[in-house]
This record gives structure tokens, C-alpha cells and sequence, in this order.
């Protein structure tokens, strides 16, 4: 699902609190009706620049809702330019905080990468399935025992963290939980 947010917002400056809980409320509305099992791309095509404090209400608050109540659809912002992926990564590592980015056009998704932090852990977890294409917690505890994570327990945090995120899927398997990247060849640092 495409959520364009030039037409959303009506322009292309977004700015300040009450601008981003009118987008937010766009948002949820342009989903309510609609089934979903897959990423929502929030397309900022078009937006010469937004806030922090509209980022913060309009974007992670969507993500927020859509992370209670439509967990299979994490969010993926597209088509960002310089401007709008800067003002987001720095109000994402202030809150040590990430999510997914990319390209986005006719063809799907290209040059996905994550914004903002991801603690060490995380990073390792990450890096792990990014590896694998796709693991569960006992394999990354195999794959990387040398570390200091160690029990699977504490790799399911990681993982589910990354999951909280939007930048991993969860997939049940059986018994166990497999996860894999939301968007192939993402990519997290340089």
C-alpha cells in the first residue's frame, strides 16, 4: 500500500504539531477499510521538507497505531529527499530510534536502508538474519555463540525490538518464530 503524502497534507512544507495530527488522521483513515499484509510505504515524493515535531506526530505516530493494530503492516517511508531523511534520522537517534526507508517507483522498492539507531545488540541481531535471508533465535545463537548475547531468550528481545521497529518481519513457523528483512536488500551503516 502507497500512502502519498503530498496529496495527504495538501503540500509540500510540513511543519509543526497540529499539521502532523491532521496527516496522522489522513493516515488512519486512508487504511481504515483496507486489509493489509505487507508494508505500507508513506511516499514523501514531492515534499520539500517536514519538522521534526511533524515527523514525530504524523510518522511515528502512524507507526505507533499501526504497530498495535495492524502488526503485519510495518511502515516504510519512500522518496524521501536529503532534507526530509535528515530531519527524520536525527529525531530517530534522539530517541534511539529506526526505521525503514528506500525508493520507491512504478518497479517496487530500491536502496533500502535504515534511519536512525540501533543499539549494538540490535545491530548484531540484524546483521545476522541480513546474513541469512531469514533465521529464528536458536539459529543466531548457533551462528554467533561467540558473543555475549548468548540465550535465545535474549536473541528473541533483539529480534522482537527489530520487529517493533518495522524493520523485521515475524513469521510463525511451526512452533518457532522466523524472521526475515521487511524489504530485500536492506541495509543498516554503510
Amino acid at each position: 500500500m502507497r500512502l502519498p503524502i503530498k496529496e495527504l497534507a495538501g503540500d509540500e512544507t510540513l511543519g509543526g504539531t497540529a499539521p502532523g495530527e491532521l496527516l496522522l488522521a489522513a493516515l488512519l483513515s486512508a487504511i481504515a477499510e483496507k486489509d493489509c499484509n505487507a508494508p505500507i510505504f508513506i511516499d514523501f515524493e514531492e515534499i520539500s521538507i517536514a519538522t521534526n515535531s511533524f515527523l514525530r506526530v504524523a510518522i511515528l505516530g502512524f507507526r505507533s497505531f499501526c504497530r498495535e493494530n495492524r502488526p503485519a503492516c510495518p511502515i516504510v517511508v519512500a522518496n524521501a529527499n536529503y532534507a526530509v531523511a535528515d530531519e527524520l534520522h536525527q529525531l530517530l537517534r534522539s530517541r534511539r530510534d529506526a526505521l525503514v526507508t528506500c525508493r520507491l517507483d512504478e518497479t517496487g522498492p530500491h536502496e533500502a536502508r535504515i534511519l536512525g539507531h540501533l543499539d549494538e545488540k540490535q545491530s548484531l541481531a540484524l546483521n545476522a538474519v541480513l546474513d541469512l535471508g531469514k533465521a529464528d533465535a536458536p539459529t543466531l545463537a548457533r551462528k554467533c555463540e561467540t558473543t555475549q548475547i548468548g540465550r535465545f531468550t535474549k536473541w528473541n528481545n533483539r529480534l522482537r525490538a527489530l520487529v517493533q521497529k518495522g524493520i523485521l518481519i515475524e513469521q510463525t513457523a511451526g512452533r518457532s518464530k522466523m524472521y526475515s528483512p521487511v524489504l530485500e536488500g536492506l541495509r543498516y551503516g554503510n
